[in-house]
């Protein structure tokens, strides 16, 4: 019975941790388009 939590509760920390890391890829992405925005803007 204890495995099976241990187990359950692994899954639900992958099932997080990948949430967390779309959302984190999300705002570097957003990040880097704003940069790229930002350099063009000072070129022009």
């Amino acid at each position: 019975m204890n495995h099976l939590f241990k187990q359950n509760a692994i899954q639900e920390l992958v099932k997080y941790n990948k949430c967390l890391l779309s959302v984190t890829i999300l705002l570097a992405a957003a990040n880097i388009i704003a940069i790229m925005a930002a350099i063009t803007k000072e070129e022009k």
